[in-house]
């Protein structure tokens, strides 16, 4: 159940309440064929909450997650939204020491809710780079992901703990075991998150010097 809120949000949290099985079974407009599927209503008269399509790289680092999808009342009543699809990985090249991901990113306009249509498609590609350390006495990865096909004007890429984190001004998105303030919006400042910072370059630099194919790569996709 909705609760709280704002003049900019219709809602601050979720208040999760039991539903028996059946009476869920009526109340959905559409039956999630096969995964998990969220439906947030909201009380009379509200209107939808203002919604942020998820980024491509949202899909980078959850291992077992392939696909998402949102939905939301567009105008005149109509579906807009966005679905994510992550395929499956390739390795990049042979001796490479990267792996190829690819996310289909489909924006949804129009149709319905059982069968939303699709108003436009891209495929986009990242090289993921996964490093094990030894970091204060721990094992633990990092791992890095570059855009494949990296152009002049670069946006920055969030941190990550396995979900987006913030933005470090990074060209890059990189996903480590941080520890996080209760909020995940924000890093603690302690000394494993400082140990993995300090880890990082050097660790990329090895990378680097081993692999001739990522050496010859990495100056175009470092600032």
């Amino acid at each position: 159940e909705p609760y709280g809120g704002s003049e900019e949000s219709p809602f601050s949290a979720i208040v999760p309440l039991w539903v028996e099985p059946a009476a869920v079974a009526r109340r959905l407009a559409r039956a999630p064929d096969s995964g998990t599927a969220f439906f947030l209503p909201l009380r009379a008269g509200q209107p939808p909450p203002p919604l942020e399509a998820p980024e491509e790289e949202t899909l980078l680092f959850l291992r077992r997650l392939r696909r998402v999808e949102l939905l939301w009342p567009g105008e005149g009543g109509a579906v807009a939204g966005v679905r994510l699809t992550r395929l499956p990985d390739e390795e990049w090249a042979v001796g490479s020491g990267l792996v190829r991901a690819r996310v289909l990113r489909e924006e949804l306009c129009g149709g319905t809710l059982a069968a939303p249509a699709t108003a436009g498609r891209a495929l986009c590609e990242f090289a993921l780079l996964r490093l094990r350390l030894l970091v204060r006495g721990q094992t633990t990865e990092l791992t890095l992901a570059f855009d494949a096909a990296p152009s002049p004007e670069r946006r920055p890429r969030p941190l990550f703990a396995w979900l987006p984190v913030c933005h470090a001004g990074l060209p890059f998105a990189l996903n480590a075991d941080f520890s996080l303030v209760a909020s995940r919006q924000a890093l603690h400042d302690d000394e494993w998150n400082a140990a993995l910072r300090d880890a990082l370059p050097a660790a990329l630099l090895g990378a680097a010097r081993r692999e001739r194919w990522l050496r010859e790569r990495l100056g175009s996709w470092l600032p």
